[in-house]
């Protein structure tokens, strides 16, 4: 089975260091940690996706779509 790219959010009361390692003993490949947003970036089976939900500190489990568009420098803030 081909392997995708996920954004594991951390919830706000949870050590990233300790999720990480929860992620990598669920058999996903931590890719790197981004301490100070609380991503851990993975490579995983879809199939591991709603296990990796499913722990405690997980908040959210989402696609690397692989980019974001910023608005033009002219746009309003928002």
């Amino acid at each position: 089975m081909a392997k995708n790219n996920y954004f594991v959010s951390v919830k706000p009361d949870a050590q990233i260091t300790s999720v990480a390692g929860e992620v990598r003993a669920a058999g996903a490949n931590v890719r790197q940690t981004l301490d100070a947003i609380g991503i851990v970036e993975v490579e995983a089976d879809e199939a591991l996706v709603e296990k990796l939900k499913s722990l405690a500190g997980v908040a959210s489990v989402d696609p690397a779509t692989g980019g974001f568009q910023l608005p033009p420098p002219d746009s309003p803030v928002q």
